[in-house]
């Protein structure tokens, strides 16, 4: 066989191969597995695998991972591997495994087309079916969870993803696999995992943003610093909680055009935004501490804190600082533009 399989939640893309893995071992249990890093192996030695016969085995599966955006730009190894694929020996199945979606007309998927294999795009899971998911994978692991607990994680493991170009909320099944591992390692074996301990130890997605907003809208500088300092102590990037805090604004700030100039806000929960209860209610809480005039404002500081990160003028950090403290002391303290 020769397949692609391709998405955003790398969970979905491993249980397909993993599934091919399985069934080519219950075919034939010496059967060779060989897996390549698709960003570091050469295209000599990837074409010398896909044509040549293994030593110990009849039967042999390649499995390369991540080669797609190599084989988008490098014409030699495109030349290559489309001659090794459409020539692939008897007993030899190749299976490429791409996190990301290629869509129909990626150079990568043609290629296996036109060899006559299979391209199967992982979709995301609907919010519907996830939770029904996250209990079949707890089965898999054998870890025991009651339906309410696995709907909370579910609700919980929603994260921004790129599909299609555009970003949008969507469920993240590895995510949701490792959350569960943890859970499982703080109930310990044979415990059941209930939703008091999910809401416990999973936060939502966001929620330290919120809480940070909430201490601008507060104008509480000392919390919003305390608050930065974790997230920066737990490894987050300052240009990306800079991204999520003008993420956030930009939300507050359609969240009041749309009470003033619609009277609703449940344009929001569709589109390209995509929001949940959660996010919707917190919105709607936060609005109240930013009128329009403010939030205008505010979107000059970021604007000009964008442009001191970018033109290395100041570093993110030190620029998250003075954003925090312009927006809490209503002063401008950001360095003017040249």
């Amino acid at each position: 066989m020769l397949a692609l399989f391709h998405g955003s939640d790398a969970a979905l893309c491993d249980e397909q191969v993993a599934r091919v893995v399985a069934a080519a071992r219950e075919a034939d249990p010496a059967v060779e597995v060989s897996r390549f890093d698709g960003e570091a192996v050469s295209a000599q030695a990837l074409q010398g695998a896909l044509t040549t016969f293994s030593l110990f085995s009849a039967a042999r599966l390649v499995v390369v991972d991540g080669i797609a955006a190599r084989f988008q730009k490098d014409e030699g190894l495109r030349t290559a591997l489309g001659a090794a694929l459409a020539a692939l020996p008897g007993g030899l199945d190749v299976v490429f495994r791409e996190t990301r979606d290629l869509g129909a007309t990626h150079p990568l998927a043609h290629a296996v087309r036109a060899a006559g294999g299979e391209v199967t795009a992982c979709g995301q899971l609907t919010r519907r079916d996830f939770p029904g998911k996250v209990l079949k994978v707890a089965a898999e692991l054998q870890i025991a969870i009651t339906p309410e607990a696995a709907a909370m994680l579910a609700d919980r493991c929603f994260v921004e993803l790129e599909v299609d170009g555009r970003k949008r909320f969507g469920p993240d099944l590895t995510k949701a696999r490792t959350e569960l591992q943890k859970l499982a390692t703080f109930v310990g074996a044979g415990r059941t995992i209930e939703k008091r301990v999910v809401a416990a130890l999973v936060d939502e997605p966001f929620e330290a943003v919120f809480a940070f907003t909430d201490a601008l809208a507060a104008r509480q500088l000392a919390r919003a610093n305390a608050l930065l300092d974790q997230l920066l102590a737990r490894g987050e990037v300052p240009q990306i909680v800079f991204a999520n805090v003008v993420r956030q604004f930009r939300l507050l700030l359609l969240c009041a055009a749309g009470q003033r100039e619609r009277g609703e806000t449940e344009f929001l929960r569709r589109g390209e935004f995509h929001l949940r209860d959660f996010q919707l209610r917190n919105l709607e809480r936060q609005v109240d501490a930013f009128p329009l005039p403010r939030l205008h404002q505010i979107f000059d500081l970021l604007l000009r804190t964008d442009e001191a990160i970018k033109t290395g003028r100041l570093d993110a950090d030190a620029a998250l600082r003075l954003l925090c403290a312009s927006i809490c002391s209503g002063a401008d303290l950001l360095p003017e533009p040249d």
